[in-house]
């Protein structure tokens, strides 16, 4: 578990007790931390287009959907969150539509998600147009490529501007965004006699936004 999600899943937590909670992209329930959240929910909802939702041990129920297929009334959810999703819609345009009009007034909107202006988001792109990323997490990671969030990325909700356009347009109010550094995520990509790299890049160029790598988001309908 990086630092930066622990922290984000332990805030949502906190936050949740007796209320009705929805996780976009919920799968199989990677992040044991989540639990916190099963635990203090009122409701628990998992969403996930994929199968591997019905797996998954921390929500209390689920909808193989979109959060734009889903099947919940208006204004009857306190907080919806994503884990890095966001920078795999091409359009957040209806997703962050949606979340509104399920919301209750007053209900919160969360994601972390990847900072675009990070240089691995630049070569998560370049892999994506060459169309290596399968290949370089089978064969050189040597990891299962949906277990390492291979999906193809379009980073469309994932800069400062973009965000605050798109929340706007979608009457959302109190938009906060954070941006930190969290290299134990980057580790995972690299191969071990480079999994120094990130860690480096960071201390020489510490002052650089460029460098944080991690955007959290948070918005109240």
């Amino acid at each position: 578990m990086s630092g930066s999600v622990s922290r984000y899943v332990h805030n949502i937590a906190d936050n949740c007790h007796g209320k009705v909670v929805v996780e976009i992209g919920a799968g199989k329930g990677l992040v044991k931390e989540i639990s916190l959240i099963s635990l203090h929910a009122k409701l628990f909802i998992g969403i996930d287009p994929s199968r591997n939702v019905s797996k998954n041990p921390y929500v209390h129920t689920f909808q193989t959907a979109t959060l734009e297929e889903c099947q919940l009334e208006d204004a009857s959810v306190d907080i919806i969150y994503s884990i890095y999703v966001m920078e795999h819609i091409l359009d957040p345009g209806p997703t962050l539509a949606r979340a509104y009009s399920i919301l209750k007034p007053g209900g919160k909107f969360y994601a972390i998600t990847v900072n675009k202006k990070h240089y691995f988001a630049s070569i998560s792109q370049l892999f994506d147009r060459l169309e290596l990323k399968k290949a370089y997490i089978e064969k050189v990671m040597r990891a299962k490529y949906e277990l390492a969030f291979g999906f193809k990325t379009y980073y469309n909700f994932n800069d400062h501007d973009d965000v605050c356009k798109a929340m706007s347009a979608n009457n959302y109010k109190s938009v906060n965004i954070f941006e930190e550094t969290d290299n134990s995520l980057l580790d995972y990509y690299f191969p071990r006699p480079f999994k120094f790299m990130p860690y480096l890049i960071s201390r020489l160029f510490s002052r650089s936004s460029w460098t944080k790598n991690v955007m959290v988001i948070e918005a109240t309908k």
